[in-house]
């Protein structure tokens, strides 16, 4: 069931990337899959075949809640509902969930505070090359730069500015681990 999920994941991606030089004849860079939700198939493709601590935290500990976040705050409002790309969207993060969601009800992974140092290391390795890449290239891969409309980073930005945002940002993010985590700690004593 995980490999046939991911299966679907990658052809909704790869439909999707191909979608854009054959409608609009041409790509934008910031379509790349380099936001967590692009590389969460990646982590998710490694994780089918050869499960780890490290990456069953990161989906656990990142692209869940990231994918929630994204469904919640979508960015693809300048399209209609019923458009390809936030139909596509909307699925490929539910794939995102369910994946996260199935491995740790199938206790595959059992998500652990003192494990908490892999998404962190995993953030404090792939985020800085991220930043730099969205200063050159004016994207906004993790939402490093900015928010999606209505969502609570445009009202960080809007109090704190940019970059100053990205601290409250990483305290949002500790505020959500703090919850997600709270139940296993409790579990695991």
């Amino acid at each position: 069931m995980f490999l046939l999920i991911i299966a679907l994941a990658f052809t909704f991606e790869i439909i999707r990337q191909l979608s854009f030089p054959l409608v609009h004849g041409r790509y934008w860079i910031e379509y790349l899959p380099f936001h967590i939700c692009g590389l969460a198939l990646f982590i998710e493709a490694f994780h089918g075949f050869k499960p780890t601590k490290f990456t069953g935290e990161i989906l656990y500990a990142l692209v869940l809640p990231g994918a929630t976040a994204a469904i919640l705050f979508p960015d693809r409002t300048m399209y209609p509902i019923w458009h390809f790309y936030p139909l596509q969207s909307f699925i490929m993060h539910t794939f995102h969930i369910t994946l996260a969601s199935i491995i740790v009800a199938s206790g595959n992974v059992r998500p652990n505070p003192r494990n908490l140092w892999y998404p962190i290391l995993f953030l404090a390795v792939v985020l800085p090359p991220v930043y730099l890449f969205n200063r050159i290239n004016g994207t906004n891969f993790f939402f490093l730069n900015a928010g999606s409309e209505g969502s609570p980073l445009e009202v960080l930005i809007t109090i704190f500015g940019n970059p100053g945002f990205l601290l409250p940002y990483g305290g949002i993010l500790a505020l959500v681990w703090l919850f997600m985590y709270l139940p296993w700690r409790k579990l695991l004593q």
